[in-house]
């Protein structure tokens, strides 16, 4: 075999374990790691408590078979020696990387976002894969020359680096840290020159554990017809995300600059708010999940109320008075503070009465301490979206609008695309898209809401996609509280879905009502067939792209 041929053979290899790897693999890994905030620590926990995602056994069983294979081969070739044998070699390992890289899952709805920041990483991440794979070469070459006859080694060699892809990340994260601690303090300094030269704006800090992306949404739709406003991108909520959005898009017009914070560790939400110097602070809720991040519920508490601590002494903070975490930080707090909520509504500054559902959405009146009222309708859905409308609503009252204003802009806000979004409004049959991938929690409120509805009860889904150690359990739940409220269920993936049948088949759910179905579109046809006037349809989840 030439030298000619042996190069063609390494470059069309290398090129498809880079694609492969890049496109695929380390497309996927890169993903997991900017949700996780480009943290290696939280990245590091996230692999642990995800094996079976970062190595599940489609993909691993394949590779497995390929470096037993090349043992036997490496042992056999001490006797023989028949070329035959590498080229047949290289043929089923193109096979085997083709099986294992079909199962690669997105994370969730999150989207590969290009910033500069990831770009810089995927250079760092390509340098290191370049490397590892010139090293393999570099080996070959000194132990074997040219000798195209041993070439699967170097796929083999190939083979690991396509499987430690996720610590190759960590790898270029180190190797590019330098460049982004000196860029960092750089954008950070040029944000904080610029919020300090823009006279009059108000900002407003919004946390939680939940509610804070919807809050956000809400008071900026109430606000924008008398202001004109900025406000943070969806879940781009890090000290990082806030400096760039700073820097790229605030100026001298902008009046009012919404920002939710997001935590991961104590000192988060402190750093964001000494940057931006909120005038208001909006706390909106705290739940149990995010006790894994932060060890126990009083570090929670105090990471959230870091916003509060870092109000001005003429500051005001609004509090989601109906939770009780958010009621203990709001009884604790001696600046000027506004309480919100449904629950006990002579403790409030605004609550809301006479929450009805409709096929167009909520009604709701809208009172304030001083006896003011005014009715209300949205097309949002939910007792958490009343409790948004209301953070919104004090933050507008402090702003200036008058409840009629902020009651017209209310009826005009639309809902948020798949969650609990109403479809087909104008016909005899609700749907409702709460497609957006939630967990269990959320999952639950959802069927709650359809509770609320008259008429036949649908629900086509595939289940949970959390990724969790009671993965199965949630499911089995989620099953029995289903099976209480619909009559009829639409699974979409038989595997996907055993768990959550025989958790409907534990509460005496009909079989004949359960209908299962291995994709949406099917699921469309069976749902077009079994519909009628009056109805309730809900859309909850959806699978994630293959």
């Amino acid at each position: 075999m030439n030298i000619s041929n042996y190069t063609s053979l390494f470059v069309i290899s290398t090129i498809l374990i880079v694609i492969y790897s890049l496109f695929r693999r380390n497309k996927f890994f890169l993903n997991v790691f900017r949700v996780e905030r480009y943290e290696s620590k939280d990245y590091l926990q996230w692999l642990k408590n995800n094996r079976l995602v970062s190595y599940p056994k489609e993909m691993v069983i394949p590779l497995i078979i390929y470096i037993i294979i090349t043992c036997i081969f490496i042992i056999s070739s001490i006797y023989i020696k028949e070329i035959i044998a590498s080229y047949i070699i290289i043929v089923i390992w193109v096979i085997l990387m083709l099986v294992s890289i079909k199962y690669q899952r997105k994370i969730g709805q999150n989207i590969l976002l290009f910033s500069k920041r990831l770009k810089r990483l995927i250079i760092f991440s390509l340098i290191v894969s370049t490397i590892e794979i010139l090293i393999i070469v570099l080996l070959y070459m000194l132990v074997f020359g040219e000798n195209i006859f041993y070439y699967p080694i170097i796929l083999l060699g190939m083979t690991i680096i396509y499987l430690e892809v996720p610590y190759n990340i960590l790898l270029a994260n180190f190797l590019v840290k330098p460049v982004e601690t000196s860029l960092y303090k750089k954008d950070y300094e040029l944000a904080y020159d610029k919020l300090s030269n823009i006279e009059e704006l108000k900002t407003i800090g919004i946390t939680g554990s939940f509610g804070k992306t919807t809050t956000k949404m809400i008071t900026s739709k109430i606000l924008e017809n008398k202001f004109s406003i900025l406000k943070s991108e969806e879940y781009n909520n890090s000290i990082k995300d806030i400096i760039r959005i700073i820097n790229d898009k605030l100026n001298r017009s902008h009046k009012v600059f919404i920002i939710d914070m997001a935590a991961k560790n104590i000192g988060d939400i402190e750093e964001i708010a000494k940057l931006t110097k909120p005038q208001i602070g909006i706390l909106t809720g705290i739940e149990q999940p995010n006790l894994e991040a932060m060890n126990n519920m009083e570090n929670i508490m105090k990471v959230k109320y870091e916003l509060i601590e870092e109000l001005p002494t003429d500051g005001i903070a609004i509090f989601n008075y109906d939770n009780k975490y958010i009621k203990k930080l709001a009884d604790k707090t001696y600046k000027e503070k506004i309480l919100y909520g449904i629950e006990n509504p002579e403790e409030l500054d605004f609550y809301a009465t006479d929450i009805k559902v409709y096929s167009y959405g909520t009604s709701f009146i809208l009172q304030d301490k001083e006896g003011e009222s005014i009715e209300c309708r949205t097309k949002l859905l939910g007792r958490d979206n009343i409790l948004n409308i209301l953070a919104a609503t004090a933050t507008a009252k402090v702003l200036g609008l008058s409840l009629d204003e902020i009651s017209k802009s209310i009826e005009s806000i639309q809902p948020f695309p798949k969650r609990l979004e109403l479809c087909n409004i104008e016909s005899d049959i609700i749907e409702i898209d709460d497609r957006f991938i939630t967990g269990a929690k959320e999952t639950n409120k959802s069927i709650e809401i359809v509770n609320g509805f008259d008429g036949r009860k649908i629900i086509v889904t595939p289940g949970l996609f959390e990724i969790d150690r009671n993965r199965k359990q949630d499911d089995i739940i989620l099953g029995n509280s289903i099976a209480k409220i619909f009559d009829y269920v639409i699974l979409v993936g038989r595997k996907q879905t055993k768990d959550l049948y025989e958790g409907l088949l534990e509460e005496a759910f009909s079989k004949e009502h359960i209908i299962v179905v291995n994709s949406m579109e099917e699921a469309k046809k069976k749902l077009s067939k079994l519909m009628k006037s009056g109805d309730v349809v809900l859309w909850e989840n959806e699978f994630p792209s293959i």
